[in-house]
């Protein structure tokens, strides 16, 4: 009889491969990779939909009014990342029980971090609900509906960092439907709610950008609410809910000791997250106050990096997994054929992004202008920073990945070190001098290229050294 070998599905059943070689090996890991990333992209492309139609709509209705939610919705973005990140702590910590087959300790885990993303999403609902006066204080124009949208988009995000909370979970036990299913039953109500209140019908009157926050809030209602009590009372979880002997996992107290490692760590992961994301983020507030002209230029490019950027991120969060799973069942050699595949997959999709958004930068940048009533002057600049941020988005992949593997063994500290060099040091340092000489979105756009590319590359080295010590 063939030798076999044992590959990890993202479901948690085994898949039987014949061990013919090192290839087959790879593709096993290539598959798994895929399969275990798909649910994500799927999940970020539906939420980047939400969002894409805000501006769309209101583009169409109140190109005033979108100049305000950009700004407001992408300094949302930047504590929604952090708060995520946080909460993503539970991801490796899950699949290592797993991995390690003491399953009963996922309950205790996602109740205490649960109870810490509780906390964090309180204090980050303030500062969002102040974010519209905080804007205006450092001179970036606001109407009289930015605290209004502020206000729905402190809601929104309290039931959104539980829906986080929840899809890591789900992502780590391999069962990622019921996220799937609500965001896909979330869309159509987005759309539903945005026709209503920001244009008005139904005897509704037209709230303008505060009727897409109004939107906003009652999906992230309706996500966070449902997939909580779902994760909560589903008879499905009852594996991850007992002994062994089939007793019940009592509720959790609140251990001072182990709630601080996990603050600690998911500060780290959160931080990172920012570090990593934040700074293009933070580009909006930034032409916002030096470049407000070309404001709405920036944030059509922004948003088709953001839409490229859920293929990295999905591929990152199913090679964290699928690595920390690897490391808790000691298999060094599925190991580095996982490693090939996350390599192989970087490649790939650096082939994607500069065919897509370089390549294709003038269809494309035709494409979004026509989202904005009278708009069509917008194409030729839109297409000129696609090409800057194709570049800039493929110089991330391999940041990203080295990042996602270190993630994997717990490393980072170091990995946030190095993103907040380059991305806040270099990168949003020459942001701020470019666009003071007067290069505005440009500039900012050559500043966030050359932060990426400097991320890389150290990533790149930080990676071989830590390979070589493990040797």
């Amino acid at each position: 009889m063939a030798a076999t070998t044992q590959v990890f599905s993202p479901s948690g059943a085994f898949r039987i491969w014949p061990a013919q070689g090192h290839m087959r090996l790879w593709q096993g890991e290539i598959v798994t990779l895929l399969a275990t990333a798909s649910p994500i992209v799927l999940i970020g492309i539906l939420t980047m939909a939400m969002s894409i139609a805000d501006m769309v709509m209101l583009g169409r209705f109140d190109p005033d009014g979108l100049a305000t939610i950009v700004v407001v919705s992408d300094l949302y973005s930047i504590i929604f990342n952090f708060s995520a990140g946080f909460a993503s702590v539970v991801t490796p910590q899950v699949a290592t029980a797993i991995g390690a087959r003491v399953r009963w300790r996922v309950c205790t885990i996602v109740r205490r971090t649960l109870l810490l993303v509780l906390g964090l999403a309180a204090a980050g609902a303030v500062v969002i609900l102040c974010s519209s006066s905080l804007l205006q204080a450092v001179g970036v124009r606001q109407t009289a509906d930015g605290g209004a949208y502020a206000a729905c988009m402190a809601g929104a995000y309290m039931f959104m960092v539980l829906f986080a909370l929840v899809r890591a979970v789900l992502s780590a036990m391999g069962r990622p439907g019921a996220a799937i299913l609500a965001i896909c039953a979330a869309l159509p109500v987005k759309l539903g709610a945005n026709f209503v209140f920001i244009g008005g019908m139904w005897g509704v009157p037209a709230f303008g950008a505060v009727g897409a926050g109004l939107a906003s809030l009652l999906v992230a209602v309706l996500m966070g609410g449902s997939l909580l009590l779902y994760l909560w009372f589903s008879k499905s979880f009852a594996e991850f809910d007992a002994y062994p002997d089939g007793t019940f996992v009592p509720p959790s107290t609140f251990v001072i000791p182990s709630s601080r490692a996990l603050a600690v760590s998911g500060s780290l992961l959160g931080l990172t997250a920012v570090a990593e994301t934040g700074v293009f983020l933070a580009s909006t507030i930034v032409v916002g106050m030096l470049a407000a002209n070309d404001l709405i230029v920036h944030a059509l490019a922004f948003r088709a990096l953001a839409t490229g950027y859920l293929l990295i991120a999905a591929v990152g969060q199913a090679a964290t997994l699928r690595m920390a799973y690897l490391g808790a069942r000691s298999a060094k050699g599925l190991e580095r054929h996982a490693l090939r595949a996350v390599l192989s997959f970087s490649v790939a999709l650096i082939a994607i992004i500069l065919l897509v958004m370089v390549a294709a930068a003038t269809p494309l940048g035709r494409l979004l202008a026509s989202t904005i009533e009278g708009g069509a002057y917008l194409a030729a600049p839109t297409a000129d920073l696609l090409r800057v941020a194709g570049l800039t988005l493929a110089a991330l992949v391999p940041a990203h990945m080295f990042a996602a593997l270190l993630r994997a063994r717990r490393i980072v500290g170091m990995p946030t070190a190095l993103m907040l060099t380059c991305y806040w040091g270099l990168g949003l340092g020459l942001m701020l001098l470019l666009c003071k000489v007067g290069l505005g979105a440009w500039g900012t756009w050559a500043s966030l290229l050359i932060g990426a590319v400097a991320a890389s590359v150290a990533f790149a080295v930080y990676f071989a050294r830590a390979e070589a010590a493990a040797r």
